[in-house]
């Protein structure tokens, strides 16, 4: 199953936040195995004649492993911190958050 997520990279680690119940979350109770892929795309070459020479150039990862939910605060403080610093940069917000 594809699901679009919101994700940041640190050490080593893809963190991914989602709502606390959903198909994301009983998709991983079911099983925990996950692939994960990204492309980004660089250029489109066009077709001169033959419609089968058009071509797309990109750059992409996937990466297989195993998807797990995180308990500590102090982890899940930062995975909150990396996704806001990548998705809303002009800050803010994550100091003065408390999770509940």
């Amino acid at each position: 199953m594809v699901k679009p997520i919101n994700f940041a990279y640190h050490e080593g680690i893809i963190y991914f936040h989602t709502a606390k119940e959903g198909e994301k979350i009983d998709d991983i109770k079911r099983c925990s195995k996950v692939c994960f892929e990204v492309d980004l795309p660089l250029a489109y070459i066009k077709a001169k004649k033959n419609p089968c020479e058009a071509t797309y150039l990109y750059r992409s990862i996937i990466v297989t492993g195993k998807a797990k939910f995180i308990e500590d605060t102090g982890q899940k403080l930062l995975a909150l911190k990396l996704l806001m610093s990548k998705y809303q940069p002009e800050g803010g917000y994550v100091e003065d958050y408390v999770p509940k």
